[in-house]
C-alpha cells in the first residue's frame, strides 16, 4: 500500500500487540496522573486528619480525657460540638475578704516578704550539711 507517495508496510501481529500495550500504558498513566491530581486537591491537612477515628476505636467508649483532647482539636479548627462544653467548667467565685466582717482587713494584706523559716528546720539543715 502507498500512503502519500510513501510505501507503508503491513504490521505484524507482534508489532500490533506492542503498539496496543504502549497505548494502554499511556492511557493508564494519564488516568493515574488525573487521580493523583484530584487526590491532592481534596487532601486533608494534619489537624483535620487528627479528628478522624481509626477503625480500632469504633465501638470503644471514649474516656473523658479522650473527649477533652478531641474538643481541644475541634476548637483549634473552629468546629463547635457538644463536647466543647468540656472545655469550660462552672465554679463559684471565692468570697473576697472584705465581704466578711469578722476578719479585719490587716489579716489579708499581701506582703512581698518571704515566710519566716522556723529555727528548728534551720538547725536540721545545718546538721544535714555537716554530714555530707
Amino acid at each position: 500500500q502507498k500512503l502519500n507517495g510513501k510505501k507503508r508496510r503491513l504490521r505484524t501481529k507482534k508489532e500490533l500487540r506492542k503498539l496496543k500495550k504502549l497505548k494502554e500504558a499511556k492511557e493508564a498513566k494519564a488516568k493515574r496522573e488525573e487521580l493523583y491530581k484530584s487526590l491532592s486537591e481534596t487532601k486533608l491537612d494534619e489537624k483535620q486528619l487528627q479528628l478522624i477515628h481509626t477503625t480500632k476505636q469504633l465501638g470503644q467508649r471514649q474516656t473523658k480525657r479522650m473527649r477533652l483532647e478531641r474538643a481541644f482539636r475541634e476548637k483549634a479548627l473552629g468546629i463547635e460540638t457538644a463536647d466543647s462544653s468540656l472545655l469550660t467548667t462552672e465554679r463559684d467565685l471565692p468570697e473576697f475578704p472584705n465581704d466578711r466582717p469578722e476578719f479585719p482587713n490587716e489579716v489579708f494584706k499581701v506582703t512581698n516578704q518571704p515566710a519566716p523559716v522556723p529555727v528548728e528546720s534551720v538547725e536540721r539543715q545545718k546538721r544535714k550539711e555537716g554530714r555530707e
